[in-house]
């Protein structure tokens, strides 16, 4: 809901603005009680860490990182990231078995008699795997924790991976941060509300830290928004420490302050980029609360889709690949990667496509394909050579003698018009899919080509329905 504008008055918008920051800030901000809460499970996970280490005889540190040891998460969201400090001296597979065995035993013990317990868990891979988990209390409450281990080496420079230089991170930000926390808040909050927010591969947006270092750049939230809204455009360059070396051509270039050859916005895309100045636009002309807390999409179903596919004129064709079993990181590039091949591939052949998106779920990976020019004439357009070049031009007659349509000169090359294999997109994509560009996991992947609304028989999903929707009404139209 948007309040009236009364004609553009920068103090009037200036004051609604901060009012609504402040109903923002009562929304995330996490009250004493919870923020005493989520400390008291942060020692507890903390000291069964270091009780695991003991029983194994391995030495370590524990570091808990990331927004909970900085005081810059959101209401509601209880992750914890704890990070066990190996000595430099130990080989990359010591690091990796024995990262897991203390994991295993934390989450593995008996803990019915305690405030706290596990209720799932799994093995994750980043660079080297690591226990994700699951707790609650007994009061109903749950909490993610990220168990990682990691190199305690004493230079950023000379880490062995990448979560090595997570530490490093943690202990700047705890430098500059104080009394920027809310800001923070704020940032974060409006960069989920527009759609921006995580920089995962599926995502591709702004991370925790990069959002950090925006605020402590830039010294708060609107001035963020102004500087984005005024003066950034594709390639624009922050150096906090103005030490960088990185020299990549990213929409947008944040120098780690304890890296210098990293850009912490490498993950973000050029269409990301450009929603968080739009966003950032559209909240200081008009500021609205919508834009912090945009209502949830609703499922499109299949009455609606097919409404919607017909008004726009377009076909739409699905290829559905057997979903392989990698994590959404590795898995969402390549799905990206298929798309662009796929449309390579159909542009090739006279096709057309207008759009294109993707989508994972359980089991299934999905390219979605809308295609402005789907089927296409009988006959098409072969070229000859020049009727100059004797030899070539008597080996052309000679194939192409009698054919159906003849031979015609045009612009002084010899013409034939042939018939086509695949006059729809759908058959020749069932039939040439595998021949263009694929991800390396689903180039022998099982897959389908469905068009239109039978897409339905085969997923259910919510998600993907919701998909469907974000589709066509982006996050932009909030």
């Amino acid at each position: 809901m948007t309040s009236p504008s009364h004609g553009g008055d920068p103090e009037f918008e200036s004051q609604r603005a901060h009012q609504i920051l402040k109903e923002v800030l009562k929304k995330v901000k996490p009250d004493q009680a919870e923020v005493e809460r989520l400390e008291r499970f942060a020692r507890f996970i903390t000291d069964k860490i270091y009780s695991a280490a003991a029983s194994l005889f391995i030495e370590i540190e524990v570091m808990l990182v990331g927004s909970a040891a900085r005081g810059t998460w959101v209401s509601g969201e209880h992750d914890l990231d704890l990070f066990m400090l190996f000595e430099a001296n130990q080989t990359r597979a010591e690091l990796e078995l024995n990262g897991i065995e203390i994991g295993k035993y934390v989450v593995k013990q008996d803990y019915s008699d305690e405030e706290f317990y596990c209720i799932s868990y799994e093995k994750e891979y980043a660079e080297h795997p690591y226990i994700k988990a699951v707790f609650g209390d007994r009061m109903g409450g749950k909490y993610e924790v990220d168990i990682v281990p990691c190199f305690a080496v004493t230079d950023p420079a000379k880490i062995e991976s990448a979560v090595d230089r997570t530490p490093f991170h943690n202990q700047y930000v705890l430098s500059k941060i104080a009394g920027l926390e809310d800001e923070v808040l704020l940032l974060k909050q409006f960069m989920r509300g527009i759609g921006v927010y995580g920089s995962e591969l599926k995502r591709q947006g702004f991370s925790g830290y990069l959002t950090e270092l925006l605020v402590i750049h830039y010294g708060s939230f609107l001035k963020v928004l102004k500087e984005a809204a005024n003066s950034w455009k594709a390639g624009m360059r922050i150096d906090i420490e103005s030490h960088g070396k990185y020299e990549g051509a990213d929409p947008l270039i944040v120098i780690d302050p304890v890296d210098p050859m990293r850009n912490v916005a490498a993950a973000l895309s050029i269409e990301n980029f450009g929603r968080f100045i739009d966003g950032a636009h559209r909240f200081l002309e008009s500021p609205s609360i919508d834009l912090f807390f945009p209502k949830e999409p609703a499922p499109v179903e299949i009455d609606e889709f097919d409404e919607i596919a017909s008004r726009r004129g377009t076909r739409f064709i699905f290829i559905a690949f057997d979903r392989p079993p990698v994590v959404e990181d590795i898995l969402y590039p390549q799905l990206r990667r298929s798309a662009t091949g796929a449309t390579e591939l159909l542009h090739r052949e006279g096709f057309r496509v207008y759009r294109d998106a993707v989508w994972a779920g359980r089991h299934h990976a999905v390219i979605l394909l809308e295609l402005e020019v789907a089927t296409l004439p009988a006959i098409k357009k072969h070229w000859g050579p020049p009727v100059w070049k004797r030899r070539h031009a008597a080996k052309f007659r000679s194939k192409h003698e009698g054919a159906t349509y003849g031979i015609h000169i045009k612009d002084g090359r010899y013409l034939v018009d042939i018939e086509r294999k695949y006059t729809d997109a759908k058959d020749f994509l069932g039939a040439n899919l595998r021949k263009g560009t694929l991800g390396k996991n689903l180039k022998n992947a099982d897959f389908a080509i469905i068009e239109g609304k039978k897409i339905f028989d085969l997923l259910e999903e919510e998600d993907f329905k919701v998909f469907l929707r974000t589709y066509f009404e982006p996050r932009l139209t909030t």
